[in-house]
């Protein structure tokens, strides 16, 4: 709905001994504006609408002074590190709209093991996003990533230091080493943990579900080597003794097992106070 403004507008033509005043009234017909809050994921993006810079977010832009007119417009999210997004707007309505960005971004790295790139590991972000895998230099590359991510890595019979890496925001320097394993160790991932239901107090009773696909793998002599999970809570590094079925489930027997039993050749760094659950968490899994 259209607003009326009414504007007096004094004109003081003769000032002087017996002064006249005039005075005009003009009535001025202003146009509906829409307000905007914009907002991204990260904040501070620069925000450009139609070409022209208007701020950083969070950003709100409204009143007769800095709102919108009716009409179509395109708001540009430009933050460094961050790939641009465009996204287009109707304002039609005298009313508040809301524009939010998740900037994307790109990340890249290498896989190495004594100083030469490794083929074919598999590099993943997540459930729901495609994984790619190293080329025949160790190089890898993943564009369009949002929010923070989990970057992990795996391959038949190795392990990565780190076995996670953080990021949220572009980074080309996701770089990590291999160690090879020997062909009898396990390294038991997210969706082998799901089927874990119980683990011993002192770690050597592991208890599986019947329909558990990993127990077609699990073999006297082999070794196990599970992360940081609710189960176990620093970590475990075992060799199999004995694999049973009893009433549904699988039951593992086990016994401790070092590194050396683990890790058939590679070299691994930890600086710091070194326990068990920052040697699990933060090296191994």
């Amino acid at each position: 709905m259209k607003k009326l403004i009414l504007i007096f507008l004094i004109l003081a033509i003769i000032v002087g001994l017996g002064g006249c005043y005039s005075f005009t009234l003009k009535r001025i017909t202003e146009t509906n504006y829409g307000s905007l809050n914009i907002t991204s994921e990260p904040t501070g993006a620069d925000v450009y609408i139609n070409g022209e810079y208007k701020g950083q977010t969070p950003l709100y832009i409204g009143g007769v002074v800095t709102g919108l007119e009716k009409g179509e417009y395109t708001i540009l999210f430009e933050k460094e590190g961050y790939e641009s997004i465009e996204k287009s707007i109707i304002v039609d309505e005298e009313k508040e709209y809301s524009v939010h960005s998740s900037l994307p971004y790109t990340v890249s790295g290498k896989v190495t093991f004594q100083d030469v790139g490794v083929e074919g590991v598999v590099i993943f972000f997540g459930d729901d996003l495609e994984s790619v895998v190293t080329d025949s230099d160790g190089y890898w590359s993943k564009s369009g990533l949002q929010g923070e991510r989990i970057v992990t890595a795996k391959k038949e019979e190795w392990l990565f230091n780190p076995v996670e890496y953080k990021v949220d925001s572009a980074n080309d320097s996701v770089n990590l080493v291999g160690l090879k394993t020997y062909e009898n160790a396990k390294i038991l991932d997210a969706e082998d943990i799901k089927d874990l239901d119980s683990v011993s107090e002192n770690g050597s009773i592991l208890t599986f579900k019947k329909s558990a696909p990993i127990m077609r793998e699990i073999t006297e002599d082999n070794i196990l080597l599970i992360g940081v999970t609710p189960e176990t809570p620093y970590g475990l590094l075992c060799k199999v003794t004995n694999v049973e079925l009893q009433n549904n489930k699988y039951i593992v027997e086990t016994e401790s097992a070092s590194l050396n039993d683990l890790i058939e050749e590679g070299t691994l760094e930890v600086t710091g106070r070194l326990l068990p659950r920052v040697l699990f968490k933060q090296t191994l899994f």
